[in-house]
């Protein structure tokens, strides 16, 4: 806790709920800081990269604007990372030779499932290891869905602050 240039105090906090006392030396903003957050976890991911469609007489492909904020979209590198949910939509603009490369990352010891679907149909099944894969496919104009089949997260470690309740009372002397 801090107030101006100084420190007001410092507290090392355990696993059990604790309450503390602090004296304001005076008036003025309170700065509390939380310097120690940790998270860690462990989750299947594929990572699915330079997408492109050849062949067709328009102008290519056009991902779906995210519907969470889990699934990114990064239009410089053509890349997003795939957790299970949502799926990624990409709409063709025509009929052509889709494209992209996949890697996977394991997540509960299993890499990732990959399902890549149009029009109501599998158009593929694999899995996402660890080397690059090269997936080439003719699709028409529909939008294509990709998604991970085998979906896996496990919250590892997680070193939250939970303030209950923030009490200001004025000293006495102040009556």
């Amino acid at each position: 806790m801090a107030q101006g240039d100084g420190i007001v105090k410092t507290l090392s906090l355990g696993a059990e709920q604790e309450t503390t006392d602090v004296q304001i030396p005076h008036a003025g903003q309170i700065y509390l800081g939380y310097l120690n957050d940790f998270y860690r976890s462990d989750a299947r991911i594929a990572t699915l990269y330079s997408l492109s469609l050849v062949g067709a007489s328009c102008g290519g492909l056009t991902p779906a604007p995210p519907s969470v904020p889990s699934l990114t979209w990064t239009p410089e590198t053509e890349a997003t990372e795939l957790l299970g949910s949502p799926p990624l939509v990409i709409v063709p603009c025509g009929s052509g030779t889709f494209s992209m490369q996949v890697v996977g990352r394991q997540g509960g010891g299993v890499f990732p499932a990959l399902e890549i679907m149009q029009a109501g149909r599998t158009l593929l099944q694999m899995e996402a290891g660890a080397r690059v894969s090269n997936v080439r496919l003719t699709v028409g104009p529909e939008p294509l869905t990709v998604v991970v089949t085998n979906p896996y997260f496990e919250t590892l470690a997680n070193r939250d602050l939970h303030l209950a309740r923030l009490i200001f009372i004025p000293s006495k002397s102040q009556f």
